[in-house]
């Protein structure tokens, strides 16, 4: 980047990016297209990757670069399943504006970024050497079948990187392996020549048990979560894998654990009990819905739920499942339902919501009314009943003007609106006001 661009936007790094749009005859000698893209970049990446964000000289020349680009956190942990795998040399065939290239630089000896758009290549690497990043090569190309050792150059990696783009030409989104670009089931083989490894990012709204019936070779699935939302599948191809079972990781800001898909092919879900007394099978499962007072209400966030394993989640960590389809969970108060399996639900909290019940109601117009008149304000989820989350809210007549107050701060409940299965009797619609536990 020239002196006198970067300086122009520095000055004006807070202006109406729209206005300078329209302004563009004022600046003759400057690349306005250029300088407000990376305005905008600069507001945008400051949030995902703080330590690019806070630099004046580096240059996003896309929209898209920005918004598409991975965070700091989803780097870092593609970065540290590198290093455990033992990769020197990475090859990152979609390279994109190169926030993951370099964090997996920063855990290996050597990276080649291939990016297409030969603009984006040009300013990622001025970028790179701004940042003072050495070992990591650049090259524009596009990837197509029969062209992969042409664009490594002679890079022998330990194992490709691609993140295929999910846009066709015309910009619609598509959903199928083979549509996505590079096509990975085209390209498979050709790699696999190359190197043993094959690492995946794919859309976090791909299906699991079709992308690993389709792909072949996998061995490890991860899913990603960051700020409350599944950014990322993660799937990792082993050219000398023979059909045996992979494994399942789930890693949700910064906490990751590992299931076996075999493991919820045999797991059956723990539901309640309404009657009040000992169960027969000594399960120690709640009774009654006076039972649930006190007891923590675990809503799996959505790196746990995307992994699609919900019956495991009660043989593994003492949980039972309010509803054969509510994937909502139930601990006691020493943070477990009293039902024995392995683990202890504790561990299973970092990647979820908990709530303490404080009540139960009846899902009826009675209860509706008169805890929404009580509460004033709740969040509120509705699961399984024949009302959505937001009708719901409504017919509880609830508003943020009507908060309730408490030493100066709100109280924030959440209501859940769900249907239970009993154990041992028909099923029914609750109304639950909880309140997060921190």
């Amino acid at each position: 980047m020239d002196h006198i661009l970067r300086q122009f936007i520095t000055e004006h790094q807070d202006d109406d990016t729209t206005k300078l749009l329209l302004s563009r005859r004022k600046w003759p000698s400057i690349d306005i297209d250029l300088a407000v893209n990376t305005i905008e970049g600069r507001r945008r990446i400051v949030a995902k990757v703080p330590e690019w964000g806070s630099r004046s000289d580096l240059l996003y020349p896309t929209r898209l670069c920005t918004e598409q680009c991975s965070s700091a956190a989803t780097a870092a942990y593609k970065a540290s399943i590198a290093e455990r795998m033992g990769w020197k040399r990475i090859a990152d065939l979609t390279g994109g504006l190169g926030v993951d290239s370099w964090y997996l630089a920063r855990r290996s000896e050597a990276v080649l970024h291939n990016e297409a758009d030969g603009l984006l290549s040009e300013s990622v690497r001025e970028n790179f050497a701004a940042l003072g990043t050495m070992n990591i090569k650049t090259r524009s190309m596009m990837v197509e079948p029969g062209n992969v050792s042409e664009v490594l150059d002679g890079f022998g990696p330990d194992v490709v990187f691609m993140d295929p783009a999910r846009r066709s030409e015309s910009g619609k989104k598509v959903f199928l392996i083979e549509d996505c670009q590079p096509d990975v089931l085209g390209l498979k083989d050709e790699i696999f020549a190359i190197c043993r490894w094959i690492f995946l990012k794919l859309s976090p709204m791909a299906d699991i048990t079709m992308a690993v019936e389709r792909l072949g070779n996998v061995t490890e699935v991860h899913t990603v979560a960051t700020g409350g939302e599944c950014k990322e599948l993660l799937i990792l191809m082993d050219r000398e894998s023979r059909g045996e079972p992979y494994r399942l990781f789930v890693h949700d800001s910064g906490n990751t654990i590992e299931f076996d898909p075999e493991e919820e092919r045999r797991a059956s879900a723990v539901l309640p009990r309404k009657a009040i007394g000992a169960p027969e099978d000594g399960a120690g499962l709640p009774g009654g819905t006076g039972g649930l007072v006190g007891m923590t209400l675990f809503e799996p966030g959505k790196a746990l739920g995307k992994a699609g394993v919900p019956n495991s989640l009660c043989d593994r960590f003492n949980l039972v499942k309010l509803g054969r389809f509510t994937n909502l969970y139930l601990a006691g108060e020493d943070g477990n339902a009293g039902y024995h399996g392995p683990g202890t639900a504790e561990s299973i909290m970092p990647f979820g919501k908990t709530f303490q019940i404080d009540e139960v109601h009846t899902l009826d117009k009675r209860s509706i009314k008169s805890v929404g008149d009580k509460l004033g304000w709740a969040d509120v989820t509705a699961r399984n009943i024949p009302l959505t989350s937001e009708e719901l809210g409504k017919k509880m007549g609830l508003s943020p003007k009507k908060a309730k107050k408490t030493e100066g701060h709100e109280v924030v409940p959440h209501v859940f609106g769900i249907k239970v299965d009993w154990k041992d009797s028909a099923s029914e619609n609750l109304l639950l006001v909880t309140r997060p536990r921190t």
